[in-house]
């Protein structure tokens, strides 16, 4: 993997090892495209990049269930592969979807508040 700057960026072969994330927080959607091999520790330090936590306990949280109401928290020391993420299932056109929590919030709330 080749660098720009302090930004990985994938050439060649190597974009076949990506994975992509759509990650939902309330209105907001945040596209990610990261390295299959990389910890979800290092997705949510590509969120803070972005969004300022302002001191905030950052957390994810993968959606399962027949319609999706159901969530189960992501390891911060687990690459994305060990969560299920796979290049071949977080495509750029269908990215997995996770959730982006604050302290304590309720994951569901969070997907659920301004839906319409």
């Amino acid at each position: 993997m080749k660098t720009n700057g302090e930004r990985p960026m994938a050439i060649g072969r190597e974009a076949a090892d990506l994975v992509f994330l759509e990650v939902h927080r309330y209105k907001n959607r945040f596209f990610v495209s990261v390295h299959k091999d990389s910890t979800i520790a290092e997705v949510k330090q590509m969120l803070n990049d972005v969004i300022d936590p302002e001191g905030k306990r950052m957390e994810l949280f993968r959606q399962y269930g027949g319609q999706y109401e159901k969530h189960s928290k992501l390891n911060d020391k687990s690459q994305l592969t060990t969560c299920g993420f796979q290049p071949d299932n977080a495509t750029p056109d269908r990215p997995a979807v996770v959730v982006l929590t604050f302290n304590d919030e309720d994951p569901l709330q969070v997907i659920n508040k301004h839906r319409p």
